[in-house]
């Protein structure tokens, strides 16, 4: 486990920290920062629907069929327009838009969240109100530009995201388009500036923060829980809440979240 490098008390101390990270040596060496935040300090650095598998195989099989499954409901919802895939995409870029937009409806996938914004990533440490008697941690991931998707394109033209063997991290852009208001996930990721890391499925099932080699590349911050109101009202006065960083989901599909996450016991206790 990767210890403390402070705390995080009010707005004040994250303009600190968020100063101290531009000069950071491994921010200095080409790394670019992305912010995480947890309600609780026992949660781990690992995608939501690797919290309910213990081998990567039944892992694999369930992303697969969650993910066919959601095109064939969506499609006889007659809800082909939720959401946003580029007309020029070919399969593997459908595949990622449809991933990371699953991601932003609700259900479990490989992808692990990240955001451009301190502010939205202290929020999600606040506001959990099933974690607000209890410490929370604010995560800095310094990321390698080797990670990058973008930049390697020998991995764009070749890699399937559902059977992905390294580890990368996704910026899956967001299109204005004349449906947007009705493109709720792409609207989701945008308003949390939402990024993705996602493991290779060989490591699905570690959390980041016990891999050695990335481990040089977390910063860890403690949230006392004795001091979450006080930040979540500082945050407020600054217009982050539910209703500025969540966006409401359409019934028909939040319904189809539910079936699905019903049908693959993908249910948090």
């Amino acid at each position: 486990m990767i210890s403390y490098t402070g705390e995080i008390t009010s707005l004040k101390d994250l303009n600190d920290v968020s100063q101290s990270a531009q000069k950071n040596n491994i921010k200095l060496s080409g790394c670019f920062q992305y912010y995480r935040g947890h309600g609780s300090s026992t949660y781990k650095l690992i995608s939501s629907i690797a919290r309910f598998f213990s081998d990567t195989k039944s892992l694999e099989d369930a992303e697969n069929k969650i993910i066919a499954d959601l095109k064939t409901e969506t499609r006889k919802a007659k809800m082909n327009d939720y959401f946003f895939v580029p007309a020029i995409a070919n399969g593997f870029d459908e595949d990622w838009y449809w991933l990371t937009q699953t991601q932003h409806l609700g259900i479990p996938t490989r992808l692990l969240d990240w955001t451009l914004c301190s502010e939205i990533a202290l929020y999600f440490a606040v506001a959990d109100d099933k974690c607000k008697n209890k410490d929370g941690d604010f995560w800095i991931f310094f990321v390698p530009d080797k990670f990058n998707i973008h930049n390697q394109p020998e991995i764009i033209s070749s890699i399937k995201p559902l059977q992905n063997d390294k580890d990368l991290f996704i910026s899956i852009p967001v299109h204005w388009n004349k449906n947007y208001e009705k493109n709720e996930p792409q609207r989701n990721m945008l308003s949390q500036q939402g990024k993705f890391f996602i493991r290779s499925l060989l490591q699905s099932l570690i959390p980041l923060e016990n891999e050695t080699f990335f481990q040089k590349y977390l910063l860890r911050y403690k949230i006392p829980a004795a001091n979450k109101n006080k930040i979540l009202e500082e945050l407020t006065q600054l217009n982050y809440s539910n209703h500025t960083i969540y966006k409401t989901v359409n019934k028909t599909m939040n319904d189809i979240k539910e079936k699905l996450i019903l049908a693959y016991n993908l249910k948090t206790k």
